[in-house]
C-alpha cells in the first residue's frame, strides 16, 4: 500500500527524446534559403513532420509500470546505472568532438599552407602567367576561405567538447552524492530491521522459558540456588514483559524507517536521478544537434565558396565559381600574350644605312630654339645648346660610397639623391630629366632638331612617331645606373611615392597580391615610356594599392642581380645565420656588408628600407609589423637561390635591417 501511495506522488519520468523540443534554440544557419528551393518538394514539409512524429509519447499504462519498477527496491540502482550510461556517452562524444576539432585545425593549417604556396607559385616568372595565374589565384583564395571556415568550425567543436566535459563532471558528482545518500538511507532501514529481528528472537526465547516454568519445571538460579516455581515464573514474566516492550519499539522503529524510505527518501532520490538523467540526455542531444548544424553550415559555406549562387538582381556582379575560374583559362591567349610581351627585348636590325655628315643638307644658320625642361641654368663650360643634355647624378660616381655610414658609429649621414634636384621619398618628387625626344611638346613635332655629328638625321624624326622602348625589368641595377644615370630606378621611386601617399594604412601591404593583368599592364607601360605614366592618379593602378606593391615586388624579383647581389649573398646569409648572442654584432656585420654594395644597390636599398620603416610605423592599421614585412619580402630582396634553404634566415636578415634602419642609413632631410 505504501508503494502504491508513493507512486501517485512521484513525478512522471519523461525520456530526453520527448523533451528535445524544449532545448535551447540552435544557432542560425547561413542564408541558405536558395538551397531549400532547389530541394525536391517531397522532402520539404514532409521531412519536418516525420521528425516531429518519430517521438511517440508514453502511455499511462507504460508510465504506471515504469513507476512501479522505479519505486521498488531496484529502482534507485536502475537509475544509477542509467545515469552512468549517459555520462559515459557524453564523455565519448566529447572525446569525438575534441579529436575532430584537432583534425580540422590540422586541415586548416594544411589548406592555408597549400593556398599560400599556390599563390606564390602563380607569381613566379618561371611559371605561366595571364589567365592561368588568375585561375590559380582564384583557387588559392577559395582554399583560404575554406580554411577560415574550417578554423571557425574547429573552434566551435572545441567549445562543444569543453561544455560536454563540464556537464559530465557535474553529473558524476551529483550521481555520487545521490548514491551515497541512498546507501545511507537503505542502511539505516536495514539496521532497524536487524535490531527488530534480534528483539524478536530474544522475546520468543524468554516466552518459551516462561511457558516451561508455568508447566512446573524447577530450575536452578544463577549461582545454583534452587528457586521455587512461583519465584522463577514471576522472574521470567518480568523479563518477557521487558523483551516484549523492546520488541514492539524496535518493530515500530523499523516500520517507521521503511515508511520514510519508501514514501520520502526513495521518491526524492528517484526524482533527483531522473532530473540528472534528463539533464544528461538533453545536454547531449542539444550538443549533437549543434554539431549537426555546424557541420551543415560548414558544408554549405564551402559549397557557396566553390559554387556561389547567382545574384537575384542584374546589377550585382556574381562571384566566379571554381568551374568558371578553370574554364576561363585560355592557353592560346596566354601563349599570344607571352610572345607579344617579348617585343620589348627585340634587338635592333643588324645593318642600317647612315649618311655621311659631309653629304648631309646644309644646316640653317639660326635654328629655332628648342624648349626643354632643365633643373637649372647650365654652368660655365657646359656644352652648347645644340647638344642634347644627358641626365646626370648630383654627385660623381663613388660619392655614395664615400658617404656611407660606418658600422661602428650609430648614425652617419647618407643623402639619397637620384635626380638633378634634391628629392625626398616623403615629398612630391620632380620628374627626372628626359632625353630631348621627350622634352619637345607633342603638338609641335615639326620643329627641326639640331643634328649631332654622329647621328642620323632620320633618327630624330622617328623618335616622334614611335614610343621609346627602354627595358627596365630583368636588368641589374648597375646596368640601369650606367644607362640612365639615376641611383634609384624611376619605377622604384614612383611606386614608393604612391604607396607613401595612398597606402600606408592599407591592411596587408606587400602581403596581399594585386591583380595580375593590372600589374602586367603597368609593367608594359613603364617599359614603353615611364615618363608618360601618371602613377599618382589612382585610376592608373586600378584604385588598388596592392597592384603597386605587386609591381614593385615583381621588379625586384626579376632583377638579373638581386638587390643584395649574388656576390654578397653568401656573406649576408652567414651574417644572419651566425650564432651571435649580441644582436649588435650581427647588425654591425650586416651594416658592413651593406656599405660594400654597389652604389645603385646601396641607394635603392636605402630608399626601400626607409619606406618599409614608414610602413611598419603604421602596423596598428596595416597589420604589417617588421616580422610580417620580412616574411613577405625575404626572398624578394635576396632572390630565390639555393643558398637560402631556410626562410628563417632571410627573414632574420630583413628584420635586422628594418629594425636598425636609422643606424644603418640616415633618414631623408
Amino acid at each position: 500500500m505504501a508503494d502504491t501511495h508513493a507512486a501517485s506522488e512521484l513525478p512522471s519520468f519523461t525520456p530526453a527524446s520527448a523533451t528535445s523540443a524544449a532545448s535551447p534554440p540552435l544557432p542560425p544557419l547561413p542564408p541558405s534559403g536558395q538551397f531549400e528551393e532547389q530541394r525536391p518538394s517531397s522532402s520539404g514539409s514532409g521531412n519536418e513532420s516525420s521528425h516531429t512524429q518519430s517521438h511517440r509519447s508514453i502511455t499511462e499504462a507504460e508510465r504506471a509500470r515504469m513507476d512501479k519498477i522505479l519505486l521498488s527496491e531496484i529502482g534507485v540502482q536502475t537509475l544509477l546505472t542509467r545515469l552512468k550510461q549517459s555520462i559515459s556517452s557524453i564523455r565519448d562524444f566529447s572525446t569525438f568532438l575534441r579529436k575532430r576539432s584537432l583534425l580540422e585545425e590540422d586541415h586548416t593549417a594544411g589548406l592555408k599552407k597549400l593556398a599560400r604556396a599556390l599563390n606564390e607559385a602563380s607569381t613566379k616568372p618561371d611559371n605561366r602567367q595571364h589567365s592561368l595565374a588568375e585561375c590559380n589565384k582564384s583557387m588559392a583564395t577559395m582554399h583560404e576561405k575554406m580554411g577560415e571556415n574550417s578554423f571557425r568550425f574547429a573552434a566551435r567543436l572545441h567549445e562543444l567538447s569543453e561544455q560536454l566535459g563540464d556537464l559530465a563532471g557535474n553529473l558524476e558528482r551529483g550521481r555520487k552524492t545521490l548514491k551515497s545518500e541512498n546507501a545511507a538511507a537503505e542502511k539505516s532501514v536495514k539496521d532497524a530491521e536487524i535490531a527488530a529481528e534480534k528483539a524478536a528472537t530474544k522475546y520468543h526465547g524468554l516466552a518459551e522459558q516462561y511457558e516451561k516454568a508455568r508447566g512446573g519445571e524447577a530450575t536452578k538460579g544463577k549461582f545454583g540456588i534452587k528457586k521455587s516455581g512461583a519465584q522463577f515464573e514471576e522472574e521470567l514474566l518480568r523479563k518477557v514483559q521487558v523483551a516484549d516492550a523492546d520488541y514492539v519499539s524496535k518493530v515500530k522503529a523499523a516500520q517507521s524507517a521503511r515508511a520514510d524510505l519508501i514514501n520520502t527518501k526513495r521518491p526524492k532520490t528517484v526524482k533527483a536521478l531522473q532530473e540528472l538523467i534528463l539533464e544528461a540526455d538533453s545536454g547531449l542531444s542539444m550538443q549533437m544537434q549543434k554539431f549537426a548544424c555546424f557541420t551543415e553550415k560548414l558544408i554549405l559555406s564551402n559549397g557557396l565558396i566553390v559554387s556561389p549562387m547567382k545574384p537575384d538582381t542584374t546589377n550585382s556582379t556574381p562571384e566566379r565559381s571554381l568551374r568558371d575560374a578553370v574554364y576561363h583559362v585560355d592557353s592560346e591567349q596566354d601563349f599570344k600574350a607571352y610572345v607579344l610581351s617579348q617585343r620589348t627585348v627585340l634587338s635592333p636590325a643588324g645593318a642600317k644605312y647612315e649618311q655621311h655628315p659631309a653629304l648631309a643638307p646644309p644646316k640653317p644658320k639660326h635654328p629655332p630654339p628648342i624648349q626643354t625642361r632643365q633643373p637649372s641654368p647650365p654652368p660655365a663650360g657646359s656644352p652648347p645648346a645644340s647638344v642634347a643634355p644627358t641626365p646626370v647624378l648630383p654627385h660623381p660616381v663613388g660619392h655614395l660610397q664615400s658617404e656611407r655610414t660606418d658600422p661602428s658609429s650609430p648614425i652617419i649621414g647618407h643623402p639619397l639623391t637620384q635626380h638633378a634636384t634634391t628629392t625626398s621619398f616623403s615629398g612630391v618628387p620632380e620628374e627626372p630629366q628626359q632625353p630631348i625626344a621627350h622634352a619637345v611638346p607633342s603638338q609641335a613635332p615639326s620643329i627641326p632638331l639640331p643634328q649631332l655629328p654622329s647621328q642620323n638625321p632620320h633618327a630624330h624624326q622617328n623618335a616622334y612617331d614611335l614610343p621609346m622602348v627602354k627595358r627596365i625589368f630583368g636588368l641589374s641595377l648597375e646596368e640601369l645606373y650606367n644607362r640612365d644615370q639615376t641611383a634609384v630606378p624611376f619605377i622604384v621611386f614612383k611606386c614608393i611615392q604612391v604607396i607613401d601617399t595612398y597606402g600606408l594604412d592599407t591592411e596587408g601591404l606587400y602581403r596581399l597580391p594585386g591583380k595580375h593583368h593590372v600589374i602586367e599592364k603597368l609593367k608594359q607601360e613603364f617599359e614603353q615610356d615611364q615618363s608618360s605614366i601618371d602613377l599618382m592618379d589612382p585610376e592608373t593602378f586600378g584604385h588598388d594599392i596592392h597592384n603597386v606593391t605587386g609591381l614593385l615586388k615583381v621588379y625586384f624579383k626579376q632583377l638579373s642581380d638581386p638587390l643584395l647581389t649574388y656576390d654578397k649573398l653568401d656573406d649576408f646569409v652567414a651574417a644572419a645565420q651566425a650564432e651571435i648572442e649580441d644582436d649588435n654584432q650581427r647588425r654591425d656585420a650586416i651594416h658592413s656588408l651593406i656599405n660594400d654594395l654597389p652604389d645603385a644597390n646601396y641607394a635603392t636599398l636605402r630608399g626601400f628600407i626607409l619606406h618599409l620603416n614608414r610602413v611598419q610605423q603604421h602596423s596598428a592599421k596595416n597589420q604589417m609589423t617588421i616580422q610580417n614585412l620580412a616574411l613577405a619580402l625575404g626572398h624578394t630582396l635576396l632572390g630565390d637561390q639555393q643558398q637560402i634553404t631556410n626562410s628563417a634566415i632571410a627573414n632574420r636578415l630583413i628584420e635586422t635591417i628594418i629594425a636598425n634602419t636609422f643606424i644603418i642609413f640616415e633618414d631623408d632631410p
